[in-house]
């Protein structure tokens, strides 16, 4: 029993000495850094929690019920950089 006590008492000493400390401070720094990301949105939760989606990007509408074509789903998709997709027409 006091073997084993000596021998965890040796490692806590490691872990507070100078390499130690400094693994520490890093696995520290970024755990604060990944939960001070901003929100996808106000309560989100979870691994993609602070995914930027189309934050910032343009609204793009999609109009036509068309497979192709100005105001299509697929106009809207192939649109490059962020963007939210809004759709201003239904059906099947």
């Amino acid at each position: 029993m006091i073997f084993k006590a000596m021998h965890f008492s040796r490692g806590f000493k490691k872990l507070f000495s100078g390499k130690g400390i400094l693994i520490l401070t890093f696995f520290s720094v970024s755990m604060l850094e990944l939960y001070a990301q901003e929100l996808s949105f106000p309560g989100a939760k979870g691994w993609a929690a602070a995914t930027p989606g189309g934050r910032g990007g343009r609204i793009i509408k999609v109009t036509s019920p068309e497979a192709e074509g100005k105001g299509s789903f697929l106009e809207a998709v192939k649109t490059k950089g962020r963007r939210i997709i809004v759709f201003e027409v239904g059906g099947s």
